[in-house]
């Protein structure tokens, strides 16, 4: 089966691709970046899918349509694999052929009781390759890495699979046939019973121990916001911020630091940082160098200092800044607090019609203050309050997100913002 094939969309069935404009597509290619339900709601991004592709390659890959209906079954929340299986099982239901798509339903409500903890992380991965195993109608490992080189050299193909088409019987019956699975797993606790059995190391109790749902590390934290289709945006966004982003160095031990060596080296500079050897040419031959910029120039490295600043980011969510700013902000504020570099604690704040906190430490935090708005036009006043009542010491920093406008500094004595952002990364 080649890649259109595997991929294609058909009329009436229960899943289709969508484009979401907002989110960069992996691969270069920028169309047809989700899946969804009809009707009902988004079930994964296409980067991500392809992640899970990638990992279940080895063993072959389920029919696409089975995967995406498992994928959904697994979120948190509420889902309807229900309603869109019956519609289609009805619409196809012609002559003699008659789809039941009951049994299929059974097993997906199955994955959807079962503990959140095994549908996390690397455990989703465990789970997929546990029900898919020498599974119904599956592709073959040597077809399926033919498949992903195929996809990330022409990305663009998915367009051709992307334009609906009449599904034959053969094409429901596929993904039908690959979901019945309730004999293989009866009940939850088979499922589970078999997700140990499968993968070796490490056994799923030893990785499942505490049922928690932030992640250990900064990596494993993004990668679950990119996993979480409501916060899959922000996630996408944070390591591309990291990129252009430069936290200001926090001097924790000033004593143990050099000083008085050089720390830099340009051309451009104070005339009294110019190097020595600039004044041995002649005239014109200097003048010349200085005014093309080609004469050097010396940085001495500067005493350092404690700057031990307690950090706080303020987030605006007034009017103009509902939609893609308020996810760029976000995304921002948590790539500041997980930056490989910030070692410190920092304080967020939503700003509106006034200045109230925020945690983004859990996915689920993430996703409940992403509803955060204010029906201010801007923020001024709840910042002048910021400053003048609520935070009036020296010792603090702050960052205000978005990064449109810096407020003048005249109006906040005692405090400063220092924003830096790589240019070329807007």
């Amino acid at each position: 089966m080649e890649l259109r094939t595997y991929f294609q969309s058909y009329e009436n069935y229960f899943w289709e691709w969508k484009t979401d404009e907002d989110v960069p597509g992996d691969a270069g290619y920028n169309d047809h970046n989700l899946l969804s339900v009809p009707g009902v709601g988004a079930i994964a991004y296409r980067p991500y899918v392809m992640e899970i592709l990638k990992e279940l390659q080895p063993q072959g890959w389920p029919p696409f349509g089975a995967l995406l209906m498992v994928l959904y079954a697994m979120q948190d929340g509420y889902v309807d694999f229900a309603g869109p299986l019956r519609r289609t099982a009805d619409f196809y239901s012609t002559g003699n052929f008659e789809f039941n798509a009951e049994k299929e339903i059974e097993f997906l409500e199955k994955i959807r009781l079962l503990p959140a903890i095994y549908k996390q992380k690397q455990n989703k991965v465990a789970l997929l390759q546990t029900l898919f195993h020498n599974g119904h109608n599956r592709i073959s490992a040597l077809l399926a890495d033919a498949n992903l080189k195929v996809y990330y050299k022409r990305p663009y193909e998915l367009a051709v699979s992307a334009e609906k088409q009449h599904a034959g019987p053969s094409v429901l019956n596929r993904d039908l046939s690959a979901l019945d699975l309730n004999e293989k797993f009866p009940t939850v606790q088979s499922i589970m019973d078999a997700m140990k059995g499968f993968i070796e190391e490490p056994e799923l109790d030893d990785e499942v121990i505490e049922e928690e749902t932030t992640a250990d590390t900064d990596n494993d934290f993004i990668r679950e916001l990119i996993e979480e289709p409501k916060t899959f945006q922000v996630g996408s966004l944070i390591k591309r911020i990291w990129s252009g982003l430069k936290i200001p160095m926090r001097h924790l031990s000033p004593g143990e630091q050099p000083v008085g060596g050089i720390s830099d080296m340009t051309n451009k500079g104070d005339f009294h940082r110019m190097l020595l050897s600039e004044f041995a040419n002649e005239d014109e031959v200097f003048m010349n160098r200085v005014a093309n910029n080609e004469a050097l120039y010396i940085q001495r490295e500067i005493p350092p200092e404690e700057n031990i600043f307690e950090r706080i980011i303020l987030i605006d969510t007034s009017l103009r800044n509902w939609g893609t700013p308020k996810v760029l902000a976000f995304a921002s504020a948590i790539a500041i607090i997980r930056h490989p570099k910030a070692h410190s604690q920092c304080k967020v704040m939503a700003l509106g019609q006034a200045a109230l906190p925020v945690s983004l430490q859990k996915v689920e935090d993430v996703v409940d203050n992403l509803n955060q708005v204010s029906p201010v036009l801007e923020v001024s006043e709840a910042l002048e309050k910021f400053f003048s009542e609520q935070h009036t010491e020296k010792d603090i920093e702050v960052f205000l997100l978005p990064i449109r406008k810096i407020w003048p500094m005249k109006k906040f004595s005692g405090s400063f913002i220092r924003i830096e952002i790589d240019s070329n990364f807007w």
